[in-house]
C-alpha cells in the first residue's frame, strides 16, 4: 500500500506490453504438432506389386530401423509404388531423423533396381498446407505450368513465412522422339547412337574470360537450345561419310509426358498449388501476400489465368479467433453480472472485472516470451480461465469489504486492506500454486493429445499467475482509491462468544450456518453425511459405462476429405472417369460450396487408382449434419453403383487424425489373412454401431512375369541386367536423357521400336532382331495388387467408421467382442489400433497425469499446512468433482474424451482452491483460540458467500463455451466447460459439508488423543 503509484505504473505497462504481445504473436489453427513419423515414397515405372514390395519397400523398411527412436515400420506396395512409413516416439527430432533416412537411402541405392526413385517425407502440423489454391487459364496445362515457374513461384516461395510451394495436375513438359529405326539402319546406326549424341548436347561451358579494350568478356563454350529445333540440328557422327542431323533420322517433338496425376475444381480442370508453411510462419500475414502474389501473377500471365482459393488456414484461424474472442466477452460479462449480484455494489464488481482483462494481457506477454502462438488450444485456455481468473480477487475484494465493515474504530482505511489482504494471501498463493501444479503434468502426457494440450495449459498457467499477482497487488489498491466503508444490503456481523471473532450473518450465512452446525454435532451425523457422501460418489462412478467415449471430437470445421480408391487395376483416366460422376455427386449435396479432386499421383504419392476430394462447405452450416449428408450421399451413390470402387470420409479434413478403428491382421499364409479378412468384416458389418467397413486385402490378379533365361542371354553377348534393360526399354516408357531448351530442363522419351498395348505383342515382342521368347520366359501369375507390411510382416488392415464419431467407445467394444467370438484360422493375429489405440493411450497418459498432479497438490499442501492429515481432508473434494462431471456428461449426452479429461484435471486444481479457502481460515481462527467446533463453524460461514461466488463467476464464464457460441472452434471448450461446470457444482454444494465434516473427524480425534497423551504425561509426572 506505500508504493500505490509504482503499482498503478506497473498495471500501464502490463496493459501496454499486453496490447504489443497480442499484435506480435503468431497465430495460427492448431499448434506445431510434430507428428513422429517419416514416410519415404519409392517409385519404379513397370514394376509390379510383388517386386515393388521384396525387391524396393522391404530392403528400406529393414534398412530404416536403424533411423533413432522408430518404434515400428509399415508398408504400402502396388503397381509402380511403395511408401514405407517410420513411427517414431514423440518428441523425437523428425528433421534429424529424415536427415538419418536420407543417408540410409543413399547408402542402399545399389541394392535397388535400376529406375528406383525415392523422396522422403516428415510429419507435423506445419505440413498441412497454409492455402490450397486452384490455378486455370485458357492455356494448356503444360504452358501454364511453364509460365507459373517463370513469373510467380518464386515470388510466392520468398514470401517470409512460405517453405514451398507444391503443384499438382501440371502434365510435365518433355521432348518425345519417334526413330526411324530404317533410316538409322541405312546410316549404320541404332538407337544408342541417338542417346550418345544427346548426351553433352546443348551444353555450355564456362571458358574463364579475356580482356579487350580493357573491358573484361566472360567466354561459354557450347552452343545452348533456344528451341527444339536447334535440338533437332543436333549432329550425329557416322562411320563412314559426314556426320547427320538428329530430324534426319527421327522425329522431335516438344510435347506433354503421361499425365501422372489430374486436378479439377467443381468439374473444371486446374492446377492445384499447395502452399506449405514454415514453423516461424504467421498464417494472416501469408494469406494477404500469397494473394496478392497471386493477383498480380494473373496479370502477368495472362490468357485469363485465374487462382481460386479452396482453402485458407487464415480464414479458419480468424473465424476461430472472433469465435473464441466472443465467447470470452460474454463469459466476461456473465462472471461480472454473477459478482455483482453477490456483492450489489457496483464500485467493487468493476475492480474485481478488472482482473480479467490485465490477466489476460499478462498472459499475452508471457505467451510472446514462450513462443506460444495465438490457436485454437492456446485461446481456449484462456477462455476457460476466464472464470477462474476472477476467483482470487473475488477473495481478496470480499474479504476486504468485510474488513472494512468490521474495522476497529480509529484504524486507518490502508492498514485494514493491507490486514485483509494478508489474512487470504496465504490461500490465494496456495490456490494458485495448486493450479499451477496441477498442469506441470500435463507436460508428460504423450501422444497427439499431450502435444495439443501444452499450449493450452501454458496459457492457462500465465493467465492464473497474471491474476494472482493483479489479486494482491493492484486490487488492494484499487479499493483503497475506489471503495468506502460502506455495508452490503442484508449483512450484518456477529461477534462470536468468548473469542474475537466476528462472524457474517448475511442471508447466505444463515441458511448455511443450521446445515453445517448438524453435521458437525455428533459422531453420528458425522459418519452419516460421510456415508451419504461415499454413496454418492459410488454412484456416480456407476454410471461410467454409461458414458459415450471418443477422442477429441469433430473439429466442426466446414472442410471434409474424402479418399476414393477405385476398382484394383484402374488406370488414370479410368479412376478420373469415376472421379467426375462422384464430384457431380457431392456437388449436388445442398451445403457443398465446393468440390476439389485431386486424381492420380498427386498428394502422398497415390496411385493411379486413387483420388482425394476436398469439400469445402457452408461455414454457417451445422456440420456434423453436413457430414451426414455427405455420408448418406456416398452410401447411397456406391450402394447403387458396386462396382465403383471405395470411399473413406473425413470430417473436418481429417486435420486431427482418423477417425476410423483399425484391426490389423498378421498371418505367415496368405490364404488365412484372406479367410480371417472376409470373416471379420462380415462380421463387423453386422454390427449396429458400425457404419462402414473397408479393408486394404485386395484378391490377386493376373499379371505378367517375364523371366529371363541367363544361358540364352549370355549366347547372345549379354548380360542378364543389360538384357531387363532392353526389354524395358521396350514394355515402359522413361527418359533416356535430358536436355535444356531455353533455360528449361525437360526428360527426353524415345518411342518403343514395337508398341506394347497386349499379351500377343509381349509374345511377339522383338528386340532389335532378337525374339524376346528367346531369351526369356513370358508367365501368367497371380499377384497381389497390393502388399502391406508391418515390421516387415505381410498384414492386412480392416477400417472400422463408427456409426457415430461421438461414441467411438461402444464401436470398439464391439469390435472386441467381435474378435474373441470370430472362429478365425489358426496363426492368425488380431490387434485393434487406429483411434481405439489412441483414446487408450491419451486416456492412460492424462490418468498418470491426474494421479501425478494429486501427488504433487498433496506434497504442496504439505508444506504449506504443516500437517500430513489435512491435506488429505482436502483432497476429499476431487471425487466429488468427478461425480458432477460424469453426471453432466450423461444428461447433457457430451462423450467422455481428451478434453473432458483434461477438464478434469482443471477441475482437481479449482475444488481443491475452494477447500484451501476454507481450512485456511478455520486454521487462522483456531490459532486465535477458538475451539475446534467455533473455529468450523465460524471459518465456514464467513467462507461460504467467497467460495459459492467463485464457483458461480466461474460457471457463469463458462455457459457460452459450454453452450458453443464460438461454433466450430468450441470443440475443445464446450465439452470442457460442460465437465468444468458439472463438477463445480457437485463438488462445491458436498465440499462445503464433507470437508468441515472431515476436517471435525480427522481434527477431533487428534485433539482427544493429545489430550489423553497430555492426561498421561501429567499422571506420570505426579507419580
Amino acid at each position: 500500500m506505500k508504493n500505490r503509484a509504482f503499482i498503478a505504473l506497473v498495471t500501464i505497462v502490463i496493459m501496454v506490453l499486453g496490447l504489443v504481445s497480442l499484435n506480435m504473436l503468431r497465430r495460427e489453427l492448431i499448434p506445431p504438432v510434430e507428428l513422429p513419423t517419416v514416410a519415404v515414397t519409392a517409385t519404379n515405372p513397370g514394376a509390379s506389386s510383388e517386386q515393388m514390395a521384396d525387391q524396393v519397400a522391404e530392403p528400406i523398411e529393414r534398412q530404416l530401423t536403424a533411423v533413432d527412436n522408430v518404434t515400428s515400420t509399415s508398408s504400402t506396395s502396388s503397381s509402380n509404388f511403395s511408401m514405407v512409413t517410420l513411427e517414431m516416439e514423440y518428441g523425437s527430432d523428425v528433421f534429424r531423423a529424415a536427415s538419418q533416412t536420407d543417408t540410409l537411402l543413399n547408402s542402399l541405392d545399389d541394392q535397388l533396381p535400376d529406375g528406383t526413385t525415392t523422396t522422403t517425407l516428415s510429419g507435423g502440423s506445419a505440413d498441412i498446407p497454409a492455402m490450397v489454391v486452384t490455378m486455370s487459364s485458357e492455356l494448356p496445362a503444360a504452358e501454364l505450368d511453364r509460365r507459373f515457374e517463370q513469373s510467380a513461384r518464386s515470388d510466392i516461395e520468398n514470401i517470409p513465412g512460405i517453405a514451398q510451394v507444391q503443384l499438382f495436375g501440371a502434365n510435365e513438359e518433355i521432348v518425345r522422339l519417334s526413330p526411324d529405326d530404317d533410316a538409322l539402319e541405312a546410316e549404320g546406326l541404332d538407337r544408342s547412337a541417338i542417346v550418345d549424341a544427346l548426351e553433352d548436347a546443348g551444353v555450355v561451358f564456362p571458358g574463364g574470360n579475356v580482356t579487350d579494350d580493357h573491358q573484361s568478356l566472360d567466354i561459354s563454350i557450347g552452343n545452348a537450345f533456344d528451341d527444339v529445333d536447334d535440338m533437332a540440328a543436333t549432329l550425329i557422327p557416322v562411320d563412314e561419310g559426314a556426320p547427320i542431323q538428329l530430324s534426319e533420322v527421327t522425329e522431335v517433338e516438344q510435347t506433354e509426358a503421361e499425365a501422372e496425376s489430374l486436378s479439377r475444381t467443381n468439374g473444371n480442370e486446374a492446377i492445384t498449388l499447395l502452399v506449405l508453411p514454415s514453423n516461424d510462419a504467421n498464417f494472416i500475414e501469408v494469406s494477404e501476400q500469397a494473394l496478392a502474389e497471386m493477383d498480380e501473377a494473373a496479370q502477368q500471365m495472362g490468357s485469363g489465368t485465374e487462382f481460386t482459393v479452396v482453402f485458407d488456414q487464415a480464414e479458419f484461424i480468424e473465424d476461430a479467433i472472433a469465435g473464441l474472442a466472443n465467447e470470452g466477452l460474454w463469459g466476461l460479462a456473465l462472471a461480472v453480472l454473477v459478482i455483482f449480484v453477490f456483492l450489489l455494489s457496483i464500485r467493487p464488481t468493476i475492480i474485481t472485472g478488472i482482473t480479467i482483462p490485465l490477466s489476460v494481457l499478462f498472459a499475452f506477454v508471457g505467451m510472446l516470451a514462450t513462443g506460444t502462438t495465438v490457436n485454437m488450444m492456446s485461446l481456449a485456455g484462456l477462455m476457460i480461465t476466464i472464470g477462474r481468473m476472477v476467483d482470487d480477487s473475488i477473495v481478496v475484494i470480499e474479504n476486504i469489504m468485510r474488513h472494512l465493515r468490521q474495522a476497529p474504530k480509529g484504524e486507518s482505511k490502508a492498514k485494514t486492506i493491507t490486514r485483509a489482504t494478508g489474512e487470504v494471501s496465504s490461500a490465494v498463493i496456495s490456490s494458485t500454486v495448486v493450479t499451477v501444479m496441477v498442469f506441470v503434468p500435463i507436460l508428460l502426457v504423450e501422444g497427439m493429445a499431450g502435444e495439443l494440450f501444452r499450449p493450452f495449459a501454458l496459457t492457462v498457467v500465465l493467465a492464473m499467475v497474471g491474476s494472482t499477482i493483479v489479486a494482491l497487488t493492484i486490487v488492494p489498491v484499487l479499493a483503497y482509491w475506489f471503495m468506502r466503508n460502506q455495508r452490503i444490503r442484508g449483512d450484518k456481523a456477529a461477534q462470536m462468544t468468548d473469542t474475537d471473532i466476528r462472524v457474517t450473518t448475511n442471508w447466505m450465512a444463515r441458511l448455511y450456518r443450521p446445515i453445517i452446525a448438524w453435521t458437525i454435532k455428533s459422531r453420528g451425523t458425522r459418519w452419516t453425511t460421510a456415508v451419504v457422501a461415499l454413496g454418492v460418489f459410488v454412484g456416480s462412478v456407476a454410471l461410467v459405462p454409461a458414458l459415450k467415449v471418443n477422442l477429441l471430437g469433430d473439429t466442426g470445421m466446414n472442410m471434409h476429405a474424402v479418399t476414393y480408391t477405385a476398382p484394383q487395376g484402374s488406370t488414370l483416366q479410368r479412376t478420373s472417369e469415376l472421379s467426375r460422376e462422384l464430384e457431380e455427386e457431392l456437388a449436388e449435396v445442398e451445403q457443398v460450396d465446393t468440390v476439389q479432386a485431386d486424381i492420380g499421383g498427386g498428394m502422398m504419392g497415390s496411385g493411379p487408382d486413387q483420388a482425394s476430394f476436398t469439400l469445402i462447405t457452408d461455414p454457417g452450416a451445422d456440420q456434423t449434419e453436413v457430414a451426414t449428408n455427405i455420408q448418406a450421399t456416398l452410401d447411397a451413390y456406391f450402394e447403387d453403383h458396386p462396382e465403383a470402387g471405395e470411399f473413406q470420409l473425413e470430417a473436418g479434413g481429417g486435420m486431427m487424425g482418423s477417425d476410423t478403428v483399425d484391426i490389423q491382421l498378421e498371418a505367415l499364409d496368405e490364404a488365412d489373412l484372406a479367410e480371417a479378412t472376409q470373416t471379420l468384416s462380415a462380421t463387423f458389418e453386422d454390427l449396429d454401431d458400425v457404419a462402414r467397413v473397408e479393408s486394404d486385402f485386395e484378391a490377386a490378379a493376373q499379371s505378367l512375369e517375364i523371366v529371363p533365361i541367363e544361358e540364352e542371354i549370355a549366347d547372345y553377348g549379354m548380360t542378364v541386367p543389360e538384357a531387363m534393360g532392353l526389354i524395358a526399354s521396350h514394355t515402359t516408357d522413361f527418359p533416356v536423357a535430358e536436355v535444356t531448351i531455353d533455360d528449361t530442363e525437360l526428360n527426353v522419351h524415345m518411342d518403343s521400336a514395337s508398341p506394347v498395348e497386349t499379351v500377343e505383342d509381349i509374345e511377339e515382342l522383338d528386340l532389335f532382331g532378337i525374339p524376346l521368347t528367346d531369351i526369356a520366359e513370358v508367365n501368367r501369375v497371380n499377384i497381389a495388387p497390393s502388399v502391406s507390411t508391418i515390421n516387415s510382416v505381410r498384414t492386412v488392415t480392416i477400417s472400422v467408421t463408427p456409426q457415430s464419431t461421438d461414441d467411438v467407445g461402444a464401436a470398439t467394444t464391439a469390435l472386441y467382442e467381435a474378435i474373441d467370438q470370430a472362429a478365425l484360422p489358426e496363426g492368425v493375429q488380431a490387434e485393434v489400433g487406429g483411434v481405439a489405440e489412441e483414446i487408450d493411450t491419451t486416456f492412460e497418459q492424462l490418468a498418470l497425469a491426474m494421479a501425478a498432479a494429486v501427488l504433487l497438490i498433496y506434497v504442496v499442501l504439505v508444506w504449506l499446512l504443516k500437517s500430513l492429515i489435512q491435506p488429505l481432508v482436502l483432497l476429499v473434494a476431487i471425487p466429488f468433482g468427478a461425480t458432477g462431471m460424469i453426471l453432466a456428461l450423461l444428461v447433457t449426452g457430451t462423450p467422455l474424451g481428451a478434453t473432458t479429461l483434461v477438464g478434469m484435471l482443471m477441475l482437481i486444481g479449482i475444488v481443491v482452491t475452494n477447500s484451501i479457502v476454507l481450512m485456511d481460515l478455520i486454521n487462522q481462527y483456531r490459532r486465535r483460540d477458538a475451539n475446534l467446533d467455533q473455529a468450523i463453524i465460524a471459518g465456514a460461514q464467513n467462507r461460504v458467500r467467497p467460495i459459492i461466488m467463485t464457483a458461480a463467476a466461474t460457471i457463469g464464464a463458462m455457459i457460452p463455451p459450454a453452450l458453443g457460441l464460438a461454433g466450430q472452434s468450441s470443440f475443445v471448450s464446450a465439452p470442457m466447460s460442460i465437465a468444468v461446470i458439472g463438477g463445480l457444482v457437485a463438488s462445491t454444494l458436498i465440499t462445503l459439508v464433507i470437508v468441515p465434516v472431515l476436517y471435525r473427524m480427522t481434527e477431533g480425534t487428534a485433539q482427544r488423543l493429545n489430550e489423553r497423551q497430555a492426561r498421561r504425561e501429567k499422571e506420570a509426572l505426579t507419580n
